[in-house]
């Protein structure tokens, strides 16, 4: 798990994250919430296997995507391909 005690020197504190699995050697993204309201911090942990070392380098993420709704009179949403809101009692 990871977690920034002191994230940008500006004394905010995320809570922690789940776990990375480190038997998942590649590359993962997860997010930090920060403690209050803010938006959380995405991180990218990169696991590499090195004979018998395991390196993990964590580097802040980019998020892979953004949807804005500008308008005042309609929704946007979205899902999953594949999610069904009835089966999972999503809606209603």
């Amino acid at each position: 798990s990871v977690r920034i005690a002191d994230a940008d020197h500006d004394g905010e504190r995320t809570e922690w994250s789940v776990q990375i699995p480190l038997s998942a050697v590649g590359d993962t993204v997860f997010a930090l919430k920060r403690q209050g309201n803010a938006a959380p911090k995405l991180v990218r942990a990169s696991i590499q296997l090195e004979g018998s070392t395991l390196f993990v380098l964590l580097t802040r993420g980019v998020w892979p995507y953004v949807i804005e709704n500008r308008s005042t009179i309609h929704t946007v949403a979205f899902h999953q391909e594949g999610w069904d809101p009835l089966a999972e009692g999503g809606i209603g």
